[in-house]
């Protein structure tokens, strides 16, 4: 059941402290689980690609829509795809706006 944290921590040496469905949804008796097994359930409210399926100014747009404390979900496992390059125009783009990127381990999640 936690094989991909499992794996996670063989590579990296650290467990995963939070945990996204692969839905994106979750009811009360799903966060009761993933509590219970020592996660934090974590979600997004920013969809950067659509699964890899955005091109570079789709993925630019979708992450000009953040707004602070946005969480925003990329697939980046399609090389094909435009999310690296939308995703880099868009970075370089925020932090002109004063955005600043910062890890979810380094804050309380509401």
């Amino acid at each position: 059941m936690l094989g991909n944290q499992e794996t996670i921590k063989r590579l990296t040496g650290q467990a995963p402290t939070m945990f996204r469905s692969g839905t994106a949804f979750y009811d009360e008796i799903a966060v009761e689980i993933v509590n219970e097994l020592g996660l934090e359930v974590v979600n997004f409210n920013v969809l950067g690609d659509a699964g890899a399926t955005f091109s570079v100014e789709q993925v630019h747009r979708a992450l000009l829509g953040a707004k602070s404390g946005s969480i925003v979900l990329l697939h980046m496992n399609q090389p094909s795809s435009g999310t690296a390059e939308g995703v880099k125009k868009a970075v370089y783009d925020l932090r002109e706006m004063g955005f600043s990127f910062v890890l979810l381990e380094d804050y309380e999640l509401e």
